[in-house]
């Protein structure tokens, strides 16, 4: 195993540094454009868009995330009318979450500013370099299951 002799060597701390900062540049970007939508929001209303009726425990499974966090930004995307909270007849203990036509209306514009960060960020990486890094991250998640 390489022991790293700075932080600039650290393959982790670099990883973290990447997350960050492709965060802050969505989250300006959104702001940029009008959009008071956080990335954690985004990355709910991302799962919503695919699949909607699933309970907060679902999505705190995929995106992992504590079922406390989930819950607080999912009120605030409701006080914010992105999403809606229904009861599961089938359970009355959870509620299944679906998105309002403001929530669905987001969708085009916010895929299209967070792309455009994705190939900003991937720059003119060749094909082969972007696929031994998603290899390489994929392992690494591996090793943490």
């Amino acid at each position: 195993m390489k022991d790293p002799k700075s932080l600039e060597n650290n393959l982790l701390f670099l990883a973290g540094e990447v997350t960050r900062k492709v965060n802050n540049e969505i989250k300006a970007a959104f702001r940029g454009a009008g959009y008071d939508i956080t990335v954690e929001q985004f990355s709910i209303l991302a799962v919503l868009w695919y699949e909607e009726g699933i309970n907060q425990q679902f999505l705190a499974d995929h995106l992992d995330r504590d079922k406390t966090t989930i819950t607080r930004v999912v009120k605030n995307m409701e006080k914010s009318n992105l999403l809606v909270r229904v009861p599961d007849q089938a359970d009355k203990r959870n509620n299944l979450i679906y998105l309002t036509s403001k929530g669905k209306e987001l969708q085009n514009d916010l895929i299209l500013l967070s792309g455009k960060t994705y190939v900003q960020a991937l720059g003119n990486l060749p094909e082969d370099n972007l696929n031994q890094a998603i290899s390489l991250f994929q392992k690494i998640l591996n090793n943490l299951k």
